[in-house]
């Protein structure tokens, strides 16, 4: 217990925030399971990439002004043209 990660891991804000997962005396209001934790997880997970995927299906849009030299990246529709 006394490697670099973990020092380092010590002094930040909140330290010791793993250490709450299934141990009944925390400061935390209510207890934090395993299970709690791995549903926000998979929550947060599921938003980031939702945001990913929405962020980057509108920068390649057809009619975005966004990324003007999407042509060269090889994102061109075969409906797009030069005019």
């Amino acid at each position: 217990t006394n490697g670099l990660a973990f020092n380092a891991g010590q002094s930040i804000r909140l330290s010791g925030w793993l250490n709450v997962v299934n141990e009944n005396n925390n400061s935390l209001f209510l207890t934090v399971g395993l299970g709690n934790f791995l549903v926000h997880y998979a929550i947060a997970l599921g938003l980031h990439t939702t945001t990913l995927i929405l962020v980057k299906g509108s920068l390649v849009a057809r009619g975005s002004k966004l990324m003007l030299d999407k042509r060269d990246f090889g994102y061109s529709f075969p409906c797009d043209d030069l005019g």
